[in-house]
């Protein structure tokens, strides 16, 4: 399952983004988005919040917010108002852990945790685990669009797996359509997909690239 994703400081350029995708002939084409939130102190840059894309029209699409901040639950309050399904957090600045899982789920959100490329699996407990309902996998250091993706993500999908964990694990950071096929058969199943969807803004052909890759 591919998730166009975006990354940015600017609203008109979401907005623009969404305008563009919308539009795309592609019965096929995903409806689900997530918006990566960096706060200027997980990594060296800002992008929007949920609360700068209140005017934004969605055009009947769902999202999600991938959160790249300190303390994600100080975050949840937007989140909700902003009419999201679904929140990913990162750990790594995370203190409230449980607070946040239980304070997703009474606001019906789905929700899961994210892992640095380098943070190990071991520091996801066997009760978190059981209380997600997803994991990110970030494929490269967090923060920034357009890297290349590390292959020590393939393994770190294999010993969620042999942990048991069953459900979505969804791999952000250099997922081009050269390099699904290898992501999905380790156990992935969800794609983040930011600049191999969006670049030369040839966004109808990417996807259709990506999306043969996806159902190979």
């Amino acid at each position: 399952m591919l998730i166009p994703t975006i990354e940015t400081d600017s609203v008109a350029d979401v907005q623009q983004k969404i305008d563009a995708y919308v539009k795309v002939d592609n019965p096929n084409k995903p409806t689900h988005f997530q918006i990566d939130v960096v706060d200027g102190l997980f990594a060296d840059m800002y992008t929007v919040t949920p609360s700068d894309l209140d005017s934004v029209d969605w055009h009947g699409l769902t999202h999600e917010y991938h959160l790249l901040v300190n303390e994600p639950d100080e975050y949840l309050e937007e989140v909700v108002r902003s009419g999201a399904t679904k929140v990913i957090a990162q750990i790594e600045r995370m203190h409230r852990r449980q607070e946040f899982i239980l304070t997703a789920q009474e606001h019906n959100l789905i929700v899961g945790f994210a892992l640095d490329l380098h943070t190990p699996i071991s520091d996801l407990t066997d009760q978190e685990l059981h209380q997600l309902d997803q994991i990110l996998l970030m494929a490269v250091p967090a923060g920034f669009a357009g890297q290349t993706l590390q292959p020590q993500v393939i393994d770190k999908v294999k010993q969620l797996k042999r942990r048991g964990f069953s459900k979505p694990i969804c791999i952000d950071g250099g997922v081009n359509s050269k390099n699904l096929s290898s992501l999905k058969a380790a156990g992935a199943t969800q794609f983040a997909v930011n600049s191999d969807l969006w670049h030369d803004n040839l966004i109808s052909e990417n996807l259709k690239t990506l999306l043969a890759s996806d159902n190979q």
